[in-house]
């Protein structure tokens, strides 16, 4: 098991109700529950409080809140080794083996699951004990100075002072974010800072320690700076630097407006996303996105193309549906479900459910039928399937099946649990050039609540 612990106790003096206090619209461990949710990596995200407030804010938030955490733990002076420790010894008394463990900050807004993510890889890397974010000083702190009675200077290592700062070494500091590590290396008190640790580069953009109101209100500032450039780069940059397919399918456009899915926001999922094009729709109205593709060039086209933004997993979707943490509102299905067999298919529809918080998600599906140039063109391996063996549509090799209305209508009815009759079933028949020769396309789309 790899699981998350989010140390929020109650009781700050400084800022009061710190943890579950607003930044920027929403309570601020809200953005820590959320970076570790869509990283996809973990089993379990705790959150560790003595505090029944901060606790039904966190579980409002995602997050679960299966103890409270001893006074003994709970005090100004310990530390979040020993309360990560705590959560890792409650998991394993409660039957489960934890492997890994990540200690994400409550008040780290600027945490990206990215950021996760590539701890993840350094600990694995390494093989390390620890590794946690950090960032440099933006100043020598070889040339550092005091302030003595009389606000005379000193400074702290006089032999540096006249040297060029390009000349001395670059130095790094914690970042306050997020501390990966072994869960033995947890428990057994490993000290963090050391030779069994690695460190993972933040950019000062995005790093900033949260103790004061003054650092409260700064934070603020630097997040909406850094969303409002975001943004503008997202908007002025020009269509030709797309990689790959220029604009989402056709169809996704009717589907994302007809649904209102531009009046709203919320999480998406796309099974076989390619480089991106239906998703960056998605993005571009301030959706969360994720994206599987068993491609690895496409999805590193899908990471150029939204600009770091949205999670994308390699995954091939014929082996069935991988373990999710986080759930979803809306699920694409794009024509990659016609490369896998139907069994495959059939579990995946019976799957829908559980990708979502209310167990209901609106969907979008396009599949091929029998009227489709490719039909029939290959050796037949099941009902209608067939591997194909004509490469004008670049596809020689690859599995293709194709399904009638009816079957459909049964198939969602019999896996999904659908209310077929309030789905949308729509026709689609296009010719199109393909290396030279007029290719006639037949596919079929549904799109509803399931």
């Amino acid at each position: 098991m790899i699981v998350a612990v989010i140390p929020a106790r109650g009781g700050s003096k400084r800022i009061p109700k710190k943890n579950i206090r607003p930044f920027s619209g929403k309570p601020i461990i809200a953005y820590s529950i959320a970076a570790a949710r869509d990283s996809l990596l973990f089993d379990r995200i705790l959150i560790s409080t003595d505090d029944p407030e901060i606790a039904a804010v966190a579980r409002a938030w995602g997050g679960e809140t299966p103890f409270i955490r001893p006074p003994e733990l709970s005090d100004d002076f310990t530390g979040t080794d020993p309360v990560v420790a705590h959560a890792i010894e409650w998991l394993t008394s409660q039957g489960n083996e934890v492997t890994f463990a990540c200690c994400v900050y409550a008040t780290a807004p600027f945490v990206r699951p990215a950021d996760l993510q590539a701890g993840y890889r350094a600990l694995l890397e390494s093989g390390k004990s620890f590794a946690f974010a950090v960032t440099s000083f933006e100043f020598a702190i070889q040339r550092a100075i005091r302030i003595l009675p009389g606000n005379e200077v000193e400074p702290f290592f006089p032999n540096w002072m006249d040297s060029r700062s390009q000349d001395l070494d670059h130095a790094y500091h914690d970042a306050g974010q997020f501390y990966w590590g072994r869960a033995g290396a947890f428990v057994s008190g490993v000290p963090m800072f050391g030779p069994d640790s690695v460190g993972v580069v933040m950019p000062r953009y995005r790093v900033q320690d949260i103790d004061t109101p003054e650092d409260w209100e700064r934070s603020e500032l630097m997040y909406a700076a850094a969303n409002a450039v975001a943004e503008k780069e997202w908007k002025l940059r020009a269509l030709r630097e797309i990689r790959g397919l220029k604009c989402p399918d056709d169809f996704v456009l009717r589907f994302f407006f007809k649904r209102g899915h531009h009046e709203r926001r919320g999480r998406v999922l796309e099974l076989g996303c390619g480089n991106g094009n239906n998703l960056g729709l998605y993005d571009a109205y301030g959706w969360d996105v994720t994206g599987l593709d068993i491609s690895t060039s496409m999805l590193e086209a899908a990471r150029y193309n939204l600009e770091g933004r949205g999670h994308f997993m390699r995954h091939d979707m014929a082996d069935g549906m991988p373990h999710f943490t986080t759930k979803y509102d809306v699920v694409l299905m794009p024509n990659s479900m016609c490369y896998i067999p139907r069994q495959a298919f059939a579990l995946w529809l019976n799957g829908l459910s559980q990708l979502s918080e209310t167990n209901e998600a609106d969907f979008y599906l396009r599949l091929r039928t029998p009227q489709d140039h490719r039909f029939g063109r290959g050796r037949p391996v099941e009902h209608n399937g067939y591997i194909l063996d004509s490469d004008e549509t670049g596809e020689a090799g690859c599995l293709n099946v194709f399904y009638e209305v009816g079957e459909l209508r049964q198939l969602l009815r019999a896996n999904a649990r659908a209310d077929v009759d309030k789905l949308v079933f729509l026709s689609v028949c296009f010719d199109n050039v393909q290396a030279g020769q007029i290719i006639s396309n037949s596919d079929i789309v549904i799109w509803g609540r399931i």
